[in-house]
């Protein structure tokens, strides 16, 4: 260590420059340092014993973990894998031909495959490949036991086949290690199909090699099935099992064929095959025979100069054929085609062309290109919030035979959604094009998750993606453009909580907003308006923000309530691409802390209502004066109710009211996300409304109970009700002694009682909050007037 040091300084800037001396002195060299130590990891298998009969795979799972056993998904170091003593195979998957000892984690975990050809007992080990500065990595350590195969069958190997040649799996051919010997047989077959599971209890057994039949529930063509199989015996009483792998038995064929549209620059025709499956890479030799549009064989062989995948997700290979020496299209549209018996097609697999199954013969259809689209944009047309407009530009003018057969459009930021249409308006000189999709996109979606250079100059940022589609199979092709966004923000919620003697309002954006006018209003609220809402301060995040304001204030937002953007210039917000809220955007119900909120407005239809004697709802003595009536938002159908028992249900256009009517409208909070079902299974309401005489005198009483249920709330929150006082025959309305009621101004004490009957399905914060009660009491005037 060192006790001190001195500098001396002598002569400064005498010459232009310090001269500088340092002594040092020193006593013993000891180090005192802090040392950090390495964090500990750990790599443990999913397994203690790893167990497989010789020659067979069994799965592995290495994980790595902290101290806490907590998994590590962020550090994915290499392992290698090994042995205390033998030798033994690793693959990466069930089916991996070549061997490996290194293995890569993915999210802090690797799956590989362990099997030896002679029989085993030792420690399996998965190691770190290198040392870390910052963790000491523990290995994972497993016993390893292959043994010999048992004096029972187990699978030795399992291949799906197609029997009936039409690319869709039929049979299950198992290839046991042995035949089946007195006191053992078969019992089952289990395996995974295409997200099923399939079981089978018969078979058809030839010494060692077992055959199952089925029929699948899903007859989409699948010339490639892979999955895992179970096969069950019965062995002297005993039930043992036997799991595997069943690989693709199926030859590959082809499905469509497709010449491209010749152009006047073409140098060689472009021919196009679509295959049941993936194939491996053909080369140049030519794989069809071929036959004029009559079907007769053609002796023609055309030369191939190259071919490539063109369509990887649909199989389609892309073969290039030279001219012949005229400069002619060996191959046209119209002439068929068919896969050679001698052809060196093979499948991922290595299936090869069937002996048994005869190739179809197809005809050659025209792959015509798509004009390019050069631009498109999404757009609220019709005001209301919900994007269902697109306009798209071609690069030049599009004629029916370019045209698409249908466009599909990706819009959406938090979850996306794809909709088609094949209706298109063309404009004048077929440059441009426009769609209006059969319905809007959901409620919220007003921005994509697409961003890039728009062909109009400038960046497009929350686009959405637009593609035509045209052909299908074979001659198939697709063209897609970012679609700029014009449809202006929403607000898809709202959440009210107490800040002392403020309110706290988060509101929720559809899409990222900026400001624009500040002097403009930020928000509107549905009650007593549209009104403007008046903020202490509001705070800004990215598709949020938070407004604080005195709640005794006139413009207040309640839970309960209803707000949305002010419309256009009037809005202080527009999203990042400069789009403003429509005329008409949505309505969102506004959610809260505490107990729920229901909103009531409780009113008479009309002021006065003009009651005839002559138009009757009833001439039952006994019937009852008063019906509850409640618009079913899934039917969006009346539904009538007397006592609360369901009567009937009307169109909404078709029924016209007689006698007094009521509105009840309510604002019932839902509690959950929009789309989703509310937190509430019921409402259950008491309705009190006595009815009284302008001097006091008590005229009739509406008191019902009803159970309200989902059905019922639309999907802004809101529960349309409509109180029918029924006029009866010759009298019109009645009071409770049954007197006609003359004209004249009357009364109505209204109290309303409500509970929340909460679904107990949901976490118990929702399920208390929503076990609560609400009500509601107002007294009003009306008036009758009669009429003959």
């Amino acid at each position: 260590m060192i006790d001190w040091v001195s500098w001396h300084n002598h002569g400064a800037n005498k010459s232009g420059s310090y001269d500088c001396a340092c002594k040092v002195v020193r006593t013993n060299a000891e180090w005192d340092s802090i040392v950090t130590p390495l964090e500990k990891r750990y790599l443990m298998f999913n397994v203690d014993t790893a167990k497989a009969y010789i020659g067979k795979r069994t799965q592995v799972i290495v994980t790595l973990y902290d101290s806490t056993d907590t998994p590590i998904t962020d550090d994915d170091i290499t392992i290698n894998l090994s042995l205390e003593n033998g030798s033994a195979f690793f693959y990466t998957s069930a089916t991996a031909n070549i061997a490996t000892t290194t293995l890569t984690l993915s999210a802090g975990k690797a799956t590989f495959y362990v099997s030896s050809d002679t029989p085993l007992e030792t420690w399996l080990y998965a190691t770190a490949a290198s040392s870390s500065s910052k963790y000491n990595y523990t290995s994972a350590k497993a016993l390893l036991l292959i043994e010999e195969l048992p004096p029972w069958p187990i699978i030795g190997s399992a291949q799906m086949l197609d029997s009936d040649c039409d690319n869709i799996p039929d049979k299950l051919q198992i290839i046991l290690t042995t035949s089946y010997q007195e006191g053992q047989s078969f019992q089952s077959v289990s395996f995974g199909y295409r997200g099923d599971t399939v079981q089978v209890t018969e078979a058809s057994i030839d010494d060692s090699l077992l055959t199952v039949s089925f029929t699948p529930k899903d007859n989409a063509i699948y010339a490639n099935p892979e999955g895992w199989i179970t096969l069950e015996s019965n062995i002297s009483g005993k039930t043992e099992t036997s799991q595997d792998i069943y690989t693709d038995g199926i030859s590959p064929t082809v499905l469509s064929l497709s010449v491209l549209e010749r152009s006047e620059s073409a140098t060689a025709d472009k021919i196009y095959i679509q295959f049941s499956e993936p194939i491996s890479a053909p080369g140049t030799s030519w794989p069809l025979a071929l036959f004029d549009a009559d079907g007769n064989p053609l002796s023609t062989t055309p030369s191939v100069t190259n071919s490539k995948i063109y369509n990887e997700e649909m199989n389609v290979w892309e073969w290039t054929v030279s001219f012949d020496a005229s400069g002619n299209s060996v191959i046209t549209e119209g002439m068929r085609g068919q896969l050679l018996a001698s052809a060196t097609i093979t499948d991922k697999s290595g299936n090869g062309i069937s002996t048994v199954c005869e190739p179809p013969i197809l005809p050659f259809t025209l792959k015509i290109l798509p004009i390019p689209l050069k631009y498109a944009s999404i757009s609220d047309a019709d005001g209301d919030g919900l994007a269902e407009h697109v306009v798209m530009n071609f690069a030049s003018p599009v004629d029916s035979k370019h045209a698409p057969d249908s466009i599909s459009v990706i819009f959406g930021s938090a979850v996306p959604e794809t909709l088609w249409t094949s209706a298109l308006d063309w404009s004048q000189d077929r440059a441009e094009a426009v769609a209006q999709m059969p319905s809007p996109f959901k409620f919220g979606n007003t921005n994509g998750n697409y961003s890039g250079l728009s062909s109009k100059g400038g960046d497009l940022i929350g686009a959405g993606l637009l593609t035509q589609h045209k052909g299908s199979g074979a001659n198939y092709e697709k063209d897609s453009t970012l679609a700029e966004d014009l449809t202006g923000p929403i607000v898809v919620a709202g959440s009210v909580k107490n800040a002392g003697t403020f309110l706290s309002l988060l509101v929720e954006a559809s899409e990222p907003l900026a400001i624009g006018d500040t002097l403009q209003t930020l928000i509107q609220r549905e009650r007593s308006g549209p009104i403007g809402v008046a903020a202490y301060r509001y705070n800004l995040a990215t598709s949020s923000f938070t407004m604080l304001y005195d709640q005794d204030a006139e413009t207040a937002v309640q839970e309960g309530d209803r707000i949305r953007f002010a419309p256009e210039d009037a809005s202080v917000f527009l999203d990042k691409s400069g789009n403003k809220p429509s005329p008409e955007n949505p309505w969102a119900t506004v959610s809260g802390s505490g107990n729920p909120h229901i909103t009531f407005h409780v009113r008479p239809h009309k002021p006065v209502s003009d009651i005839s004697s002559e138009n009757a709802e009833s001439c039952e003595s006994d019937a009852p004066p008063f019906r509850l009536v409640v618009l079913n938002q899934e039917t969006r159908k009346w539904d009538f109710y007397e006592k609360n028992t369901f009567l009937f249900s009307t169109d909404t256009n078709a029924y016209i009211f007689e006698g007094m009517l009521y509105d009840i409208d309510m604002g019932i909070p839902r509690g959950t996300s929009v789309g989703t079902s509310p937190a509430w299974k019921l409402v259950q309401f008491q309705f009190d409304i006595p009815f009284y005489t302008n001097l006091g005198s008590a005229v009739n009483r509406f008191k019902q109970d009803f159970s309200l249920t989902p059905k019922y709330l639309s999907s802004d929150n809101k529960v349309v009700m409509r109180l029918q006082w029924l006029t009866r025959c010759t009298q019109g309305l009645v009071a409770e002694n049954g007197r006609a009621l003359g004209t004249g101004a009357y009364i109505a004490k209204i109290d309303i009682d409500a509970k929340f009957i909460p679904d107990e399905t949901l976490g118990e914060d929702i399920v208390k909050r929503f076990s609560s009660k609400d009500s509601y009491t107002k007294t009003q005037t009306f008036g009758i007037r009669r009429i003959k």
